[in-house]
């Protein structure tokens, strides 16, 4: 089961995070939560959640966007998760928890646009 639904008296819905709630009994399908909705809304350029939940942050503290970042990890010559964290943390002063989205998401054949 995803990580993004909890079990209740056997049924299943997604968490109260979500865009999505459970109906009220009866109503049967799962509707949207404007409370929570993005509908008329610009969407974030960086997902909240998963690695690049930590963008945002990153490019306001190191002062570089990602496409930057990325360009850093492909001159580097290093190509395994690691090194490349074990890199950023060292030679750029990077947190490891950032250094660790980066890397992760990088490597993972993401391309952040310039």
């Amino acid at each position: 089961m995803s990580t993004c639904f909890q079990v209740a008296a056997g049924r299943r819905f997604r968490r109260s995070g979500s865009p999505l709630i459970h109906p009220w009994p009866g109503q049967g399908r799962l509707r949207v939560n404007p409370e929570r909705s993005t509908h008329g809304r610009a969407r974030a350029p960086w997902p909240k959640q998963g690695p690049a939940s930590y963008f945002p942050s990153t490019e306001k503290k190191y002062g570089r966007s990602i496409a930057e970042w990325q360009q850093v990890i492909a001159d580097c010559g290093l190509d395994r998760h690691m090194a490349i964290v074990g890199y950023l943390k060292s030679e750029h002063g990077m947190g490891h928890g950032h250094a660790n989205a980066l890397a992760g998401w990088t490597l993972a054949g993401n391309v952040a646009k310039a």
